[in-house]
């Protein structure tokens, strides 16, 4: 075979399966993601500040004091279509018969390590780390059991119209994501290609892994509800199932009322 015959059918390989992998996706109708976004009192902002200054120094003994005691600590799949919640099917949740210090101790410390390894030292590590990296972010929002204030933000979605829009993304399910911010879609990976669409805030989309074109550092594909692909190098897609960190004011205060951990 001539080079220049192998460089023909090469070319035809990648375009053939570019339009395949195209053609997979369909339109799909949009649905958007709410965030309901909080802005803290002083009551709040004092508490954050005084769990940023214990987690920082990996306090234990002080994190203990700010459970509430009917916290659950609970174990999710980062699966959009399932319900994320303490007592849904497939979802671990701590022990409601167990202390809340024993609760926080047993769902979040330490998988993977053999039990006459953990030290107390390795304990408030890790626990002080994970919350600390929920809070983080600095963003509150209210979660879909009332009374409740989630770090980071929690979206409320219908989760019938997130499958129908995965299903027609051609995407995995974890792959979903929402919108935080205003962003820009491009025809191509490139940041001179023509901007062909803008994701509202809060609106769903599938990122796609397997698509022909490449991908330089930092861009990612996206399934579009007129069926197309776009690109976008922007930040701001979230994910639909965060790891986090749920509190509640109730009379004695604010309390960490429910933490979320990721398989």
């Amino acid at each position: 075979m001539n080079r220049k015959l192998k460089a023909l059918l090469t070319a035809c390989v990648i375009i053939c399966t570019g339009a395949a992998a195209w053609a997979q996706q369909k339109p799909y109708e949009p649905h958007a993601a709410k965030v309901t976004s909080i802005t803290p009192d002083d009551s709040l902002k004092a508490f954050l500040g005084n769990l940023r200054a214990i987690t920082g120094r990996s306090d234990l003994p002080a994190i203990e004091q700010l459970l509430a005691d009917d916290i659950a600590v609970i174990t999710c799949k980062p699966d959009p279509l399932a319900p994320c919640e303490a007592g849904a099917q497939g979802v671990k949740t701590s022990n409601p018969a167990l202390t809340p210090a024993e609760r926080l101790r047993e769902g979040l410390c330490c998988p993977g390590i053999p039990a006459d390894e953990i030290t107390d030292e390795l304990r408030s590590e890790t626990i002080a780390g994970l919350i600390s990296g929920a809070i983080e972010s600095g963003q509150l929002s209210s979660h879909e059991k009332p009374g409740l204030v989630c770090s980071p933000a929690w979206p409320v979605y219908d989760r019938k119209k997130a499958a129908a829009i995965i299903a027609a993304g051609g995407a995995s399910s974890e792959y979903l994501r929402y919108a935080s911010q205003a962003i820009e879609v491009r025809a191509k990976p490139d940041p001179k290609a023509p901007v062909t669409a803008t994701l509202a805030p809060g609106a769903l989309v599938p990122m796609l892994q397997d698509v022909a074109t490449a991908m330089p550092d930092g861009w990612y594909a996206l399934a579009m509800p007129d069926g197309s692909i776009g690109f976008s190098d922007m930040l701001g897609l979230e994910e639909l199932v965060p790891s986090g960190v749920c509190l509640r004011k109730d009379g004695a205060g604010w309390k960490i009322v429910l933490i979320i951990t990721l398989e």
